[in-house]
């Protein structure tokens, strides 16, 4: 109970003796040190923070790659499950293959028999081919000679028709000619063998001459009378030209021919229709001149008829 007393008079004591100014130089030192490892732990608390802070950081993105690998995980997961599957349809495909392989393999080798078989039968028919074109070359050779004689008799024969078919048209033009000229034979007439020189062909004369063409291609026919109009002398009033496009009406077909001294008629050409017309006036009688058939198609054989005809029929056509 005397503590509240003795420790004021210890202190006092303590102070009085000098024993108190060193403990306040420990105190005071020991307080610097304190401070000194006050400070020092401060620092090492900041640094711990700073630490803790990035290994905080670093947790986060951990955590984060974490979540991402997980994610990446589930879809690798996913692909994996399809890959499975798109596998076990590989092999399913596969063994189809492989069976489809067998199959065609078994299938090639009977195509292979096949192959040989024809090989061997094309080989045959290739024999036999070669035995035929032989028999058929022999056999040609020998039409072609047999031909040659024909063609030989057929020629030999043809000049024989030539001179005698001349023989007898010169027979029948040096036969007097009727005095009546208004009225003209009127049965179908023919073309006398080209027995005439060309160059007399080129000299007649068809200035006083009426005549009409029948029939013929458009083309034919006006090559004929350019021909006939600037060498011989054909008056455009003299001539008259029917075609199918033209009429074929039989009386109008007589009105535009019934006065000329010729009618000829291009057979390889022409409308049934305006044939027929011309042959019934010719048959009644209609018509004042000879209704000559030319079998010729091209222009110049036209030409050729048409001039031939002329000659032998009017010798005065000729020039002299």
């Amino acid at each position: 109970m005397f503590e509240f007393i003795i420790q004021p008079l210890q202190l006092f004591l303590d102070g009085a003796i000098g024993k108190d100014r060193q403990a306040k130089r420990s105190l005071t030192k020991k307080l610097h040190l304190a401070r000194a490892d006050c400070e020092y732990l401060q620092r090492q608390q900041d640094c711990l923070e700073q630490s803790h802070q990035k290994l905080k950081q670093t947790c986060d993105r951990i955590t984060q790659r974490q979540k991402q690998l997980q994610s990446e995980y589930v879809q690798l997961q996913k692909r994996f499950g399809v890959l499975a599957v798109a596998q076990q349809k590989a092999e399913e495909q596969w063994a189809i293959a492989v069976d489809c392989n067998e199959r065609l393999t078994v299938e090639q080798s009977t195509l292979a028999v096949q192959l040989q078989d024809l090989e061997t039968e094309i080989k045959q028919l290739v024999k036999l081919a070669d035995d035929d074109e032989k028999r058929f070359s022999a056999q040609a050779e020998n039409l072609t000679l047999a031909l040659e004689n024909e063609k030989r008799e057929n020629v030999q024969l043809t000049g024989e028709i030539a001179v005698l078919e001349a023989s007898l048209a010169r027979q029948t033009y040096q036969q007097p000619q009727p005095s009546n000229a208004g009225k003209s034979p009127t049965h179908d007439h023919k073309i006398p063998p080209n027995d005439i020189n060309p160059d007399v062909l080129k000299c007649v004369d068809l200035s006083e001459v009426s005549i009409a063409l029948v029939g013929g291609h458009d083309n034919t026919r006006h090559h004929v009378i350019e021909k006939l109009q600037q060498a011989h002398g054909l008056k455009k009033r003299h001539l008259h030209e029917l075609s199918h496009e033209h009429t074929s009406d039989r009386r109008q077909v007589k009105e535009k021919i019934k006065n000329c001294d010729f009618v000829f008629v291009i057979t390889g050409y022409i409308s049934h229709k305006l044939h027929d017309s011309v042959m019934q006036l010719r048959d009644k009688d209609a018509l004042k001149g000879d209704v000559v058939r030319l079998d010729n198609h091209g222009a110049t054989g036209v030409l050729r008829d048409i001039l031939t005809y002329v000659a032998h029929r009017f010798p005065s056509a000729e020039a002299s």
